[in-house]
């Protein structure tokens, strides 16, 4: 049972998705670090590839064409992805695919994710006083497997003590006799 509880803890921690906002016509950069030199890099939002790199091409989708710019060729170690001017149209998921090759046959694949949030306009609101989205998701990366655990040991327990009422009524459980009650 602790076995299983683990396993799902450590699937559920590994969602960890880093949250970015901008406003429309800003630029963002949606961070993605890599160890090595990859043999490929894609960047994607849902099933578009945005910008993907590999020795031979570059592939860019044509809404995304002269507003992304890939930092792979300047810095080591930084497969980002700068998204310029964004738009409403921008808002989601954005996927970055690094592909390493091991050997001849064998390669290494990383995904890492970046939630994208596009505002209108910049908020008045001090949020000099709150805590990051940065900490927000932190803290909810932590907070839902730990919550997930503890309903799942609720159930075990509130099984467990179900289990031991229902066998405590039936151990002590006597049918009734015919008996006839006695006069006074």
């Amino acid at each position: 049972m602790i076995l299983i509880l683990l396993t799902l803890l450590l699937f559920t921690s590994g969602s960890v998705v880093e949250l970015k906002s901008g406003f429309i016509g800003q630029d963002v950069l949606l961070p993605c670090i890599c160890s090595n030199d990859p043999d490929e890099l894609i960047w994607q939002n849902g099933n578009v590839i945005v910008n993907g790199y590999s020795k031979d091409e570059i592939i860019i989708d044509a809404f995304y064409k002269d507003r992304t710019q890939l930092f792979l060729n300047n810095e080591k170690g930084n497969c980002s992805l700068l998204l310029l001017n964004i738009t409403l149209k921008d808002e989601g998921v954005y996927t970055c695919h690094l592909i390493v090759s091991v050997s001849p046959r064998v390669s290494k694949t990383t995904k890492l994710k970046v939630n994208l949030t596009v505002s209108e306009k910049a908020s008045t609101h001090d949020y000099r006083n709150e805590p990051s989205r940065e900490e927000s998701a932190t803290a909810v990366s932590i907070s839902v497997p730990i919550l997930v655990v503890a309903g799942l040991l609720a159930i075990v327990l509130l099984v467990l003590l179900l289990r031991r009422r229902h066998r405590r009524n039936n151990d002590t459980y006597v049918p009734a006799q015919n008996k006839i009650p006695e006069e006074v």
